[in-house]
């Protein structure tokens, strides 16, 4: 069988330098002689020591987790908006279920090799809640989980935003979720401080707090990329950030400059996928057929690549999927 690119990155993964001996859940034993295979967790955290910038695509279902692997991007995030819009047709507001989140993570976990980040809101509710959030997140084999401090009804057009966790309860939110893994899961600890109108200040002074009670990578939500390595003094903490198309902040050359260490693309994927769907039905109501089809779809070989047709059809025959049962 040919070497595809994922098993290319994947292998490329595993070579990385070597972590702390955290196994991952139902993880396949090692042969004498072999080394134990690594877990999505201890890959992630690979990734996170090593010195380039993680481009992290947020994905809205599994061809996007697939074509990201496929392009040779070294992680994907499952993110709660893509999963709102693309799973439930509603927006990010706060309305999705800590079971609906994790089998979103779980579904791109299984599809491809890189790590996952699955996005878990406020974690659930309290820290019991979180509790069993993690341990659900980690049965399904994501590699990081990320948990906000704005809880309730959010992102509303036309409202106020959700109400803000208090630093001390959110603290104990994290400790929870610390305790809680058992395989080494990357905690991302997101403040939305300055959505709520909080000072910067403010937003550094929770992320501080979140990083001394366990959370592993820091995130201020909307807060301009150059000013991260005031975050990442803070915190002494990798940073994430989301970028955004027209802010020229998010080249890889002011990001790697700015010590980011995480650049999600939000909705970005989901928008571009979107509009295309609805400018080609668009050209089916007013001409009957697709402007350009050619140009702009993938091929049919693409696609079977893409879906692993190869891989099936090899099983097909070595099993006789094909005869009469």
């Amino acid at each position: 069988m040919r070497k595809t690119r994922r098993t290319f990155v994947k292998q490329g993964l595993l070579a990385g330098s070597a972590l702390l001996p955290v196994g991952a859940a139902g993880a396949v034993s090692a042969q004498p002689g072999q080394a134990s295979p690594r877990s999505a967790a201890e890959r992630f955290r690979g990734l996170l020591e090593g010195p380039d910038v993680l481009q992290c695509p947020v994905v809205f279902d599994a061809l996007s987790a697939k074509m990201s692997e496929d392009l040779g991007f070294p992680a994907i995030f499952a993110g709660g908006q893509p999963v709102s819009a693309s799973m439930y047709g509603v927006g990010d507001f706060g309305s999705l279920t800590m079971t609906e989140l994790v089998e979103f993570a779980g579904r791109m976990a299984g599809v491809v090799d890189i790590p996952v980040v699955g996005d878990a809101d406020d974690g659930g509710g309290n820290p019991l809640n979180v509790y069993r959030t993690i341990q659900s997140y980690e049965r399904v084999g994501v590699a990081s989980v990320m948990i906000e401090d704005m809880y309730g009804a959010k992102h509303l057009p036309g409202l106020p935003e959700g109400p803000m966790t208090e630093i001390p309860a959110f603290t104990d939110k994290i400790k929870a979720a610390a305790d809680a893994r058992k395989h080494g899961l990357v905690l991302i600890a997101r403040s939305d401080a300055l959505s709520a109108k909080e000072p910067f200040e403010k937003g550094v002074e929770r992320l501080a707090a979140y990083s001394e009670a366990g959370a592993d990578v820091v995130f201020l939500a909307g807060a301009p990329i150059p000013r991260t390595p005031e975050l990442a003094r803070a915190t002494n903490r990798p940073v994430m950030t989301v970028t955004m198309p027209a802010n020229p902040d998010s080249s890889p050359e002011v990001l790697r400059s700015s010590g980011v260490k995480i650049a999600c693309y939000a909705y970005q994927l989901m928008a571009v996928a979107m509009g295309a769907v609805q400018k080609a039905l668009r050209d089916i109501q007013t001409t009957g057929r697709i402007q350009n089809f050619e140009e702009v779809a993938v091929t049919s070989a693409e696609y079977a690549r893409i879906v692993g047709a190869a891989d099936s059809v090899e099983i097909a025959r070595r099993f006789n999927a094909g005869g009469a049962y």
